[in-house]
């Protein structure tokens, strides 16, 4: 149970939100869906001297799923059940669909927030391999109203770290828009229970031309480092390639290689989550593939 006093502040807008940031430093913390933070309190592993709960903020000035030209943009108040149901992103990013699918249970999924599942940044969150795997952006803004980007490949830092700033608050995602036809995405993962944290993650994203040869190929893994990997090495061999399973074998030897220092805890080793990586990585190309070759398939 929560043991220590805080401070609770209930701003009505982002600018409220990022000026008591401001004011009160590493001691406070933003809670959004309260899924992550409250049951670190509750553990005694958190204990911020303020929370600032930004529920209170009109809800469409963070929660949201909008199209523009070119980007699927997602308020980073916007629930795991709002992006698993949203038809857009169904449509243009169909691997966040898939993937907060796979998040917790209903309860959880109707409470969680995007935004607060990356800020976290548990390495074994389900959104960080996907949402690097199809090159999403960030954006957060500070006291002084200035919006900074930050792409998902330098957003996740270390074991609970992102690149946020102390008075800087992640307000939207935006993921890039691409042809519907020809490409294929999926997101695969090894858990210890039903809905549970990823043991071994793995996303996988592909696209290929009107003959069926790969114009892009990547796969991201979580679960097995303190932040996601990009197995780069496989968007470098693949492209031009014909995917066959002698391929996607190749494939499994080079995240083998590419997972050099895994992490082991109570619920695997390190070799063991080596080997599932492997075997996920596979099953997740594998699959991505299937769908890109597919008339009319949608991206991710």
């Amino acid at each position: 149970m929560m043991n220590k006093p805080f401070d609770y502040f209930a701003p009505k807008s982002i600018s409220e939100a990022v000026s008591l940031l401001k004011k009160h430093g590493s001691g406070a913390k933003l809670i959004a869906g309260g899924q992550s933070l409250v049951p670190l309190m509750n553990l005694g592993l958190a204990a911020p001297r303020q929370i600032i709960d930004l529920t209170h903020i009109k809800k469409d000035s963070l929660s949201y799923v909008k199209l523009d030209k070119d980007s699927l943009m997602i308020g980073s108040m916007t629930t795991h059940s709002a992006v698993e149901n949203s038809p857009q992103i169904r449509r243009h990013c169909r691997i966040l669909s898939e993937t907060a699918m796979t998040i917790a249970d209903v309860q959880v999924r109707n409470r969680g927030t995007i935004g607060g599942s990356v800020c976290h940044a548990d390495p074994a969150g389900d959104y960080l391999a996907p949402l690097v795997a199809v090159d999403a952006e960030f954006r957060a803004i500070n006291p002084k109203r200035k919006v900074r980007t930050i792409s998902a490949d330098k957003f996740f830092v270390d074991i609970f770290t992102t690149a946020l700033k102390r008075d800087e608050l992640l307000t939207e995602i935006r993921v890039p828009k691409r042809p519907s036809t020809r490409n294929g995405s999926a997101y695969v993962k090894h858990k210890y229970v039903e809905g549970g944290f990823a043991i071994v993650g793995a996303a996988a994203v592909v696209s290929v031309n009107k003959d069926g040869i790969c114009d892009r190929a990547k796969v991201v893994l979580s679960g097995v480092s303190t932040r996601p990997v990009r197995v780069d090495m496989i968007e470098k061999e693949f492209r031009g390639e014909n995917l066959d399973e002698r391929a996607i074998e190749e494939a499994g030897r080079i995240v083998r290689e590419a997972v050099h220092d895994p992490l082991s805890d109570i619920h695997a080793s390190a070799d063991y989550r080596r080997e599932m990586a492997v075997v996920f990585a596979k099953r997740a190309l594998r699959l991505a593939l299937a769908r890109s070759r597919k008339t009319g398939a949608q991206h991710n």
